[in-house]
């Protein structure tokens, strides 16, 4: 019980306790209008969703990688990733000299072209991700009126238990109510509470 209602007396409590719970079966009401639809963007979450990391393939190690990693029985040998000196005029040495000519590729590209077409081809990464996003949020709109009306309804159980043996006696002339009940018992017990409250 909040702090709050503890200074209330026992007919605002009352009174406190039924429009909680109409404020709380309005909401619930409200959001079976809207079941389906919150049903069907649930299952194009469901049906959208990205792959996760795990259903990727393992990837061999980087060769770049340190050398342990490839040669766990190595006796002493350098590794054949090693940075070891290569001879002058070797293959590999006029490879990484060309990696320091700008605007040069070891294959004798151009880098720029590379580049435009790497990004020409690239696909857009914010698209796909927004409209999950898009979803999510829908999603949650639709629902948060019931966890709303849930929230109420435990929270006017609880206001409830001081003044127990009144809501007895409405429960027994009207019947409990509940999420399922028909509009017109839930006016029907209403209309009674507030005649026994002289409102």
């Amino acid at each position: 019980m909040s702090s709050g209602s503890s200074s209330l007396t026992e007919k605002n409590r009352k009174l406190m306790v039924l429009i909680i719970r109409l404020r709380s079966y309005l909401l619930h009401a409200f959001y079976k209008l809207r079941r389906q639809e919150a049903s069907r963007v649930k299952r194009e979450i469901e049906e959208n969703k990205p792959p996760s990391s795990s259903s990727h393939k393992p990837h061999a190690p980087s060769p770049h990688q340190a050398s342990n990693h490839w040669n766990k029985n190595s006796t002493g040998t350098p590794s054949p990733m090693s940075p070891t000196p290569s001879p002058a005029g070797s293959v590999s040495s006029q490879g990484s000299a060309s990696e320091h000519i700008p605007g040069k590729l070891p294959n004798g590209n151009a880098a720029g072209s590379v580049t435009s077409a790497s990004s020409m081809t690239s696909p857009s990464p914010g698209h796909g991700v927004m409209s999950i996003h898009q979803r999510y949020m829908k999603y949650f709109q639709l629902t948060c009126p019931l966890v709303k009306a849930t929230e109420l309804w435990d929270q006017a159980d609880a206001e409830a238990r001081c003044v127990e043996d009144f809501f007895n006696t409405i429960d027994k002339m009207c019947g409990p109510l509940a999420f399922h009940s028909k509009p017109q018992v839930v006016v029907r017990y209403m209309k009674y509470a507030l005649e026994v409250l002289n409102l």
